[in-house]
C-alpha cells in the first residue's frame, strides 16, 4: 500500500472539514499515538462504509504493517470517490507551489511524475516501502472521458506503467448512448381504442462504458396498468440498456422513463 493509503487519509480529513468539524486553517496538536488512533479508526469506518471489503488500516502513513493492506479495486474506489471533492482534485493536480515561511519561500515540485510527462494526467498519489514496493495511483481526463489506473508492486517504471494503462481506456473505451432521448423503443395498446397503438420514447439517454462493437439492445417494460389518458411525458414504463459485452459498466439509476411520444396520444 505504501503512502497511497494517503488517498483514505486526505478524504476523510476533507469530510471533516465539510461537516464543520475542523478547517484547513486548524493548527491541531495532540500526541502522535492519539492521533493515528483516532485516524485509523475512522479510515476503517469510511473503508467499511464504501464497501471496500479488501482494505484495512493499522497506521495512517502506509508503513509495512501486519493487518495494513488494500488492493488495486479498493484503491481505483478510493480515487474515484476522492477526486469527486473540489479540494482533493486542486491538491493532487497542482505540480508546483512556493510555501511561505518565516523568512523565507520554499518551493515545492510534486513528485507524480505523470503530472509534467502526460497532459491528461490529474494526479492522485505514489507510495513506496519495501514490502508494497513501487505503486501508482493515477488518474487521467480527456474530454468527457475519466480514467484511473492502479500500478502496485511494479517491476518496470510505474509512471510509464500507469501512461500504457491511462492510454489503452482512452484508444480501446467510448462512452456512448445506448439509450438516446426521445428515441422510440415500444409500443402500448391504446385504453379504450380497439386497434390503436401509441409509441413510447426514452424520456432521457443512458449511457454505457464500452469497447468495440458492443451490440448494444434495449429491454423495454410497459406498466400493465396504463391510465386511460394521458400528457405527453407521462412514464408508462421502464427501459434498460442490454449489452453482450462482459465490459458494459451501467451507473446506477440508468432506467430511462418510457413516455407517451409527443403528440402521440393526450
Amino acid at each position: 500500500m505504501g503512502s497511497t493509503d494517503k488517498i483514505m487519509i486526505a478524504l476523510v480529513a476533507l469530510e471533516q472539514v465539510k461537516r464543520g468539524e475542523a478547517s484547513l486553517e486548524d493548527e491541531v496538536t495532540v500526541s502522535k499515538d492519539a492521533a493515528a488512533f483516532a485516524i485509523v479508526e475512522e479510515t476503517n469506518q469510511r473503508a467499511q462504509a464504501f464497501g471496500l471489503e479488501d482494505t484495512r488500516f493499522q497506521n495512517p502513513k502506509g508503513l509495512d504493517t501486519r493487518g495494513q493492506y488494500s488492493s488495486a479495486r479498493d484503491l481505483a474506489s478510493m480515487a474515484r470517490v476522492a477526486v469527486a471533492c473540489p479540494e482533493f482534485r486542486e491538491i493532487v493536480t497542482t505540480d508546483y507551489v512556493t510555501v511561505t515561511a518565516k523568512d523565507r519561500e520554499i518551493e515545492l515540485l510534486s513528485t507524480d511524475e505523470l503530472l509534467f510527462t502526460h497532459p491528461p494526467a490529474t494526479g492522485v498519489k505514489m507510495g513506496t516501502t519495501p514490502g508494497a514496493g513501487s505503486s501508482l495511483v493515477a488518474t487521467a481526463a480527456a474530454e468527457d472521458e475519466a480514467y484511473s489506473s492502479v500500478i502496485l508492486d511494479a517491476r518496470e517504471d510505474r509512471s510509464a506503467a500507469s501512461i500504457w494503462v491511462l492510454e489503452h481506456g482512452f484508444a480501446a473505451y467510448d462512452r456512448p448512448d445506448l439509450v438516446a432521448r426521445g428515441e422510440k423503443y415500444a409500443e402500448a395498446d391504446v385504453p379504450y381504442r380497439r386497434g390503436e397503438r401509441v409509441g413510447l420514447v426514452a424520456r432521457e439517454s443512458v449511457e454505457g462504458l464500452v469497447d468495440g462493437d458492443p451490440e448494444a439492445g434495449r429491454k423495454v417494460r410497459v406498466f400493465e396498468d396504463l391510465p386511460g389518458s394521458a400528457h405527453p411525458d407521462t412514464t408508462l414504463g421502464e427501459g434498460r440498456p442490454r449489452c453482450r459485452q462482459q465490459g458494459l459498466r451501467r451507473r446506477r439509476g440508468v432506467g430511462a422513463g418510457v413516455v407517451y411520444s409527443r403528440g402521440d396520444f393526450a
